[in-house]
């Protein structure tokens, strides 16, 4: 359901990645020609890394853009660009999700959750918009697969292929984690606020009796980050996610 609320309708134009009909833009307005810096990127070989697909596509820009041409950019990318999934995209991140939800169903681990879905959506649809395209193709989920593949189940999988966060710290983590948000909640709910400054998170921490058992509070937040339970907001602050 989750992923059908982003699927494109009708056809799609596999040359350009974008949705048959889609309305014209004012490319001009960013002196964007054929062949310019939106057109299609250069397909992985198969088997390729995307560590080694990035490295070699840097090679190809002689000089980085200029700031005011990156600010229209992504001001115009914002404005027009919001791709759709492609039915190709939507089985490579279901694959991926129900691969995640299996391995984290193995053991006691924080569990896979539609969070986690959503965030596999929002990554492609940026990749797709990085490229001014209205659908998000089969390379782009590939790519972002591929990215969370590096950036979560290498640093969080054990030997027997378990995602399981407590391998970040050699302690039951994961409970730590479910401990914090639930807690977290009750007060946010509570007082009707949900976004926390660090020390406060803390002290929510140390009334659960569980802050001593945190090795690095400030890692514990970057995984609840990564999985999408809490939010940066800047200046310090976090903002807790819907249940």
């Amino acid at each position: 359901y989750v992923v059908e609320m982003h699927l494109v309708t009708g056809g799609v134009d596999e040359s350009t990645g974008q949705s048959r009909g889609a309305r014209k833009r004012p490319r001009a307005a960013l002196g964007l020609q054929s062949g310019g810096i939106s057109s299609p990127a250069r397909a992985r070989r198969e088997g390729q890394s995307l560590k080694s697909y990035l490295a070699e596509r840097v090679k190809e820009y002689d000089e980085p853009l200029p700031p005011e041409m990156l600010r229209k950019y992504i001001a115009f990318a914002k404005h027009y660009c919001h791709p759709k999934l492609s039915l190709p995209a939507c089985r490579t991140l279901q694959s991926f999700y129900l691969e995640l939800r299996q391995k984290g169903s193995m053991c006691d681990s924080t569990p896979i959750t539609t969070r986690q879905l959503e965030s596999l959506i929002r990554l492609s649809q940026a990749r797709a918009k990085l490229e001014l395209r209205d659908v998000v193709t089969e390379a782009d989920a590939k790519d972002i697969v591929s990215l969370l593949r590096d950036s979560l189940l290498d640093a969080f999988t054990d030997d027997a292929g378990v995602v399981d966060l407590q391998r970040s710290s050699g302690m039951s983590m994961g409970k730590l984690c479910k401990a914090l948000i639930s807690q977290l909640r009750r007060v946010a709910k509570k007082n009707q606020n949900p976004v926390f400054t660090v020390e406060q998170m803390k002290l929510e921490a140390k009334s659960i009796n569980i802050l001593h058992q945190i090795p690095d509070f400030r890692e514990l937040l970057d995984i609840l980050n990564q999985q999408c339970f809490l939010l940066k907001k800047g200046n310090g602050k976090y903002k807790l996610s819907a249940d």
